[in-house]
């Protein structure tokens, strides 16, 4: 096996396609071999290098594509899902939404409008979603009911109230 430390900083894509290589079992590339790796002769090579990672990585059984997309933030998926058609349902497993943070100053999803937020919980988290953190801005009564009565799955409601005085306006906390 090659030496993959020197193309993993150099050359992410020629270190993935040599990986796919050994494990795959297949040619990097028809009339190509490692050797065509090592030497970068610009434009051209980058080029070849992007279509074999493009055909390497599509290979690769859902399961698996399934697999690495868990290790995903969210806002990654979202990226992902204008890849491809493959990508965008990947991205869209329910597996992948089980927990969702909705709290971008800690690494979550931003919501921009509460109206496109509430059919999304009835149709991408209603089977799936069994926690969530919401902020300030996003604890409604419309959303309360929302998660109550669509997603019976969900389990835990991190609910983050900047005043305690917020607490005592939300009667419909008595849904759950």
């Amino acid at each position: 096996m090659m030496d993959l430390r020197r193309f993993t900083m150099s050359n992410p894509t020629a270190a993935f396609s040599i990986v796919a290589h050994e494990a795959w079992g297949h040619k990097i590339s028809d009339g190509e071999n490692d050797d065509d790796i090592n030497q970068d002769d610009g434009h051209n090579a980058s080029q070849r290098s992007r279509r074999r990672l493009r055909r390497d990585f599509n290979t690769l059984p859902e399961k698996l594509l399934l697999a690495i997309f868990a290790y995903l933030p969210h806002v990654e998926l979202l990226r992902c899902a204008r890849v491809c058609r493959l990508w965008r349902t990947l991205s869209q497993n329910s597996r992948l939404w089980k927990q969702v943070f909705l709290r971008p100053e800690y690494h979550g999803l931003h919501v921009k409008n509460l109206d496109q937020f509430l059919v999304l919980i009835g149709h991408r988290f209603s089977s799936s979603l069994q926690y969530i953190e919401l902020p300030m801005e996003l604890i409604t009564a419309d959303v309360l009911h929302e998660l109550a009565n669509k997603c019976p799955n969900l389990k835990y409601l991190t609910l983050d109230f900047s005043t305690a005085m917020q607490l005592h306006d939300f009667n419909d906390l008595n849904m759950f």
